[in-house]
């Protein structure tokens, strides 16, 4: 797991590899946006269910990407 509190805020780069990591698990139609060390997914309502099936998986690879906290956005319509 990242430590390192001043790395991940300023680095969008992130965002691509946990597009990868999610690809990697299955989630496929996920749209992603970083927050500082928040990391938002957003799917579509069909996939959501098994979204949180693989809640423990997502988390511990996103945290391993540096995140701290791995939000699932309940609505669904991208903003």
């Amino acid at each position: 797991m990242n430590n390192d509190t001043t790395s991940l805020p300023d680095k969008i780069e992130h965002l691509p590899l946990a597009r990868q990591k999610l690809k990697e698990l299955g989630v496929e139609n996920a749209s992603l946006s970083q927050h500082g060390f928040v990391l938002r997914i957003q799917v579509p309502a069909a996939d959501f269910d098994q979204t949180i099936e693989k809640r423990e998986a997502i988390v511990d690879q996103m945290k391993a990407i540096g995140y701290r906290f791995i939000a699932l956005d309940l609505d669904d319509q991208n903003d």
